[in-house]
């Protein structure tokens, strides 16, 4: 009976377990818990996760992939400025995204206390993956090695810059810049995180470059 519907009762096990790991811990979360509030019964964890830890796992890769699941990053067929523009404007709408759900973000920020080893590789293999097509932008844009320190810099100020407004919101209505936190505000901001990352790379908005893809 497990198997029947068992994509959906393996996404059901993981949306409820993340909004209550979100919400109580890892230790406070039972599994009863979570199938309770899944609907199915607790032989389900230990046939789709095996265990409460291997849930958890998979619950939290589950939130970080989120953007790369509904906006996966295509740049093929673009210029370099139009790359880094797209670069930016879909990692920042995968975080102000009004469909993502909450508990996303309140899961990540607390998850560090229980990663494995095995975890902490698979989500350095991704956040990777997508620091390493940065820099190969910003290296072909300035002209420089993608080993070179300038162009970890550039990188790093860049993603700042990004995770700087996606959080923005999350860190209360007074906060600087809070009320820009908003997918209203996407191509705003895509566009001024655009141009002032040129500036400080020392190009021009117009420049068209090759590609870097």
């Amino acid at each position: 009976m497990l198997i029947k519907n068992g994509a959906k009762t393996r996404e059901r096990l993981i949306e409820s377990a993340g909004k209550l790991f979100a919400q109580k811990g890892f230790h406070a979360t039972t599994v009863r818990d979570i199938c309770a509030k899944a609907g199915t019964n607790i032989s389900a964890v230990k046939y789709y996760f095996q265990d409460k830890q291997t849930l958890y796992e998979e619950t939290v890769f589950h939130a970080f992939a989120y953007a790369d699941r509904v906006n996966p990053i295509c740049l093929e067929g673009l210029d370099l400025n139009q790359q880094l523009k797209k670069y930016i404007n879909l990692k920042l709408k995968g975080f102000l995204d009004p469909d993502r759900p909450h508990w996303h973000f309140n899961l990540i920020h607390g998850a560090g206390h229980n990663f494995s080893f095995k975890l902490d590789a698979r989500i350095g293999e991704m956040i990777g993956q997508r620091v390493a097509r940065l820099r190969r932008i910003v290296a072909a844009l300035t002209g420089l090695k993608q080993e070179d320190e300038q162009v970890l810099f550039f990188s790093a100020s860049i993603t700042g810059q990004i995770l700087f407004f996606a959080g923005a919101g999350r860190r209360g209505k007074n906060r600087p810049m809070s009320g820009y936190a908003d997918i209203k505000y996407l191509d705003k901001i895509t566009e001024h995180i655009y141009r002032f990352s040129l500036c400080g790379m020392g190009l021009e908005a117009e420049t068209k470059g090759g590609n870097g893809v």
